[in-house]
């Protein structure tokens, strides 16, 4: 192997090795749940249990949601609740996510599939805390197709 070629290898496992350090481990749940193929039913609410915390402080909170072309609005009006465990303490966030832009080009990221994130209001938690969280659509639509899944990540910052 010349030198150009050793350097090139040298690089290479720098840029590896520099990528997988810059993971974020930090992040404390990262959970999705599918919605009905015939549509997410207005008074369907999905749940996530997140579990107790192992060290206190502030908390990144964020919504993320997968669509697909059936989707029939350019945005959509989400309830998040979360309830943190067992101070009983309830946040409730009213979110409009916009999706689509006025040409009809999806904002998220992806072919088929379009994902997104939304950030929710910062949760200060104790050691020991849970997080009970239920997120449920707000659209005048009864069955509201095209969404194929709702997450929930939480990052200690």
């Amino acid at each position: 192997m010349n030198r150009t070629g050793i350097c090139r290898l040298i690089a290479a496992i720098l840029l590896t090795t520099t990528m997988l350090c810059s993971c974020n481990n930090n992040i404390v749940y990262d959970h999705y749940e599918s919605t009905s193929l015939e549509g997410w039913a207005r008074n369907d609410t999905i749940s996530f249990a997140v579990p107790a915390a192992t060290a206190s402080g502030d908390y990144e909170t964020s919504l993320g949601m997968r669509i697909n072309s059936a989707f029939p609005f350019m945005s959509i009006t989400m309830i998040v609740e979360r309830n943190i465990i067992p101070r009983h303490m309830l946040i409730t966030d009213t979110l409009t996510c916009p999706l689509i832009d006025k040409k009809g080009k999806p904002l998220g990221q992806g072919l088929n599939f379009f994902q997104y994130t939304f950030p929710l209001k910062d949760v200060a938690l104790s050691e020991g805390d849970s997080v009970a969280i239920k997120v449920r659509h707000d659209m005048r639509m009864e069955m509201l197709p095209g969404v194929a899944d709702i997450g929930i990540r939480l990052t200690k910052k």
